[in-house]
């Protein structure tokens, strides 16, 4: 199956010669993992029945592996040997071999008050020595630095993010465009370590601050700008902005979940005896969890078996595995939309928005926008346009709030985009606009369209909609207006009111389209 193995590297429209792969992992190759996992097996059943391992209380670990990276622990140097012989007859037998200037170990000896590190020989695989990691050095193992003085070593994730964000700043990007690539990529790749390295609570929150104060740069939003437009999701409004310090406990408090439901009946007691349900509970309530409905982990979880009937005619090989589902402490997204709606000022209407992908749709699929259109709808949408209203917003001493043309109380985004006379002239091209795309649509459907019909009612009043839209024995009246959303119900009560309106021509509307 893998003689022979070869692969090329294509640019453009050349390509190399093959290359043969004589040594290695197989990369993307689906039968690797399991192919190392039948190998290393015996390895490691062997340390567990004949290898001096750790000992915690009643408990014995010898060895971690993941596929090919393995960890061998022991209490002593000379359990150490022991377990390292048992490695070397193992690979003698299968013809594998280990790389020993790419091992690395450490030896920490309890001494009355503290404690004394490396004060041994270099243990040797298949004679080459190991590399002993000194205090205060470190050595990368999944992707994190084990140090053996402090465990896991500084992740330097200020300095990552620092750099990683002066070098989106400085492309020749767009202001939304560095947001996406930041929200991707960039991210992603502090969650890992920021997960694994036991990072405190303040660093999480000093990196979500960090993003915060750039992303409204780049976006020319003040600072006072709420955070809740960064963290919430793309379809309630939001950028969908990933908050580390909420995300990080509830990963953490979800894995633990998990290993405590673990089959594997050592672990489960080796963590009972560690009172992993104490952790848990810190993490569900650093992730924003109610400290009142705190699942019990110890608890079994029913899983969920699709198809009905068990597995569907499928034998136990065949069929998918049961899909478990463990409690979230919360929906953190959720409860930003939520604190947002709530903000007098620029929590206004924003309820509105809420779960739907059409009226946000333009924060994802900004291609063709231009960009200051695009930064100017997001303060719009913030309520923190540069307005006069907005200017003297929470300042004690008296600045003029007046309308700088109108001379109205207050220069808001609702009095100029909806009630302001110097604007009127914009508003009516607004309406016919819209008038316009929708007529153009209607006719690309086969409706047969009228254009601002004269309506007289019973009364003699004349009315005139903007259109009337017939396809066979179906009319609708459509008139157009935009409101500002100032609560939940304003864009019901105005298609309320314009339905009052115009309800009194259903015999004139009839007359006029036969429908």
């Amino acid at each position: 199956m893998y003689r022979n193995i070869r692969t090329y590297i294509s640019l453009g429209k050349e390509k190399t010669d093959p290359i043969y792969i004589r040594s290695g992992v197989k990369q993307g190759d689906p039968m690797s993992p399991l192919l190392f996992n039948l190998a290393l097996d015996p390895l490691l059943c062997k340390l567990e029945t004949e290898g001096k391992g750790f000992h915690q209380g009643r408990f014995q670990i010898t060895a971690m592996a993941f596929a090919d990276d393995l960890v061998l622990v022991s209490d002593s140097w000379e359990g150490m040997c022991d377990n390292i012989k048992i490695l070397e007859t193992f690979c003698q037998l299968t013809g594998l071999r280990t790389q020993g200037e790419k091992c690395h170990g450490f030896y920490i000896k309890p001494t009355k008050d503290s404690y004394v590190i490396n004060d041994c020989s270099p243990w040797k695989i298949c004679g080459s020595a190991l590399n002993m990691i000194d205090p205060g050095s470190s050595e990368k193992y999944l992707g994190t630095s084990i140090d053996p003085w402090t465990g896991f070593a500084d992740p330097g994730l200020t300095e990552k993010l620092d750099d990683w964000l002066q070098q989106i700043g400085d492309a020749p990007l767009k202001p939304l465009q560095k947001v996406d690539i930041l929200r991707t990529y960039t991210i992603p790749r502090l969650i890992y370590l920021a997960d694994h390295t036991e990072v405190h609570l303040g660093l999480l929150e000093s990196l979500d601050q960090q993003v915060r104060k750039v992303v409204k740069e780049w976006l020319h939003l003040p600072p006072s700008t709420c955070d809740a437009i960064l963290y919430s999701r793309y379809r309630d409004g939001g950028l969908g902005i990933t908050k580390l310090a909420a995300l990080i406990p509830s990963i953490q408090a979800r894995r633990l979940h998990r290993l405590a439901q673990s089959s594997d009946e050592t672990l489960v007691e080796f963590l009972k005896e560690e009172h992993l349900e104490l952790l848990y509970e810190k993490l569900w309530i650093r992730a924003g969890g109610d400290k009142e409905s705190i699942p019990v982990i110890w608890d079994p979880i029913p899983s969920s078996q699709s198809g009905a009937g068990g597995y569907g005619g499928l034998s136990v090989w065949e069929a998918a595995a049961p899909q478990v589902s463990y409690p979230r402490p919360c929906n953190w997204r959720k409860l930003e939309f939520k604190k947002w709606t709530h903000l007098v000022a620029q929590g206004h209407g924003i309820e509105n928005f809420e779960d739907d992908d059409i009226s946000n749709a333009w924060i994802r699929q900004f291609g063709g926008i231009p960009q200051r259109k695009l930064i100017t709808a997001l303060q719009l949408r913030a309520n923190v346009y540069p307005t006069r209203e907005f200017l003297a917003r929470g300042r004690q001493e008296a600045l003029v709030r007046s309308c700088r043309h109108c001379g109205a109380d207050y220069e808001t985004v609702a009095h100029i985009v909806g009630n302001c006379p110097i604007t009127q002239e914009a508003r009516i091209k607004r309406h016919n606009a819209i008038c316009e795309i929708l007529s153009q649509e209607a006719k690309k459907e086969g409706w047969t369209v009228f254009h601002e019909p004269h309506l007289r009612d019973e009364n003699n009043e004349l009315f005139k909609p903007d259109l009337i839209m017939v396809k066979g024995l179906k009319a609708y009246v459509v008139d157009v207006t935009v409101r500002y959303e100032h609560n939940i119900s304003s864009l019901r009560a105005a298609a309320a009111e314009k339905a009052k309106k115009y309800q009194r021509l259903h015999s004139q509307v009839k007359d006029l389209t036969n429908a």
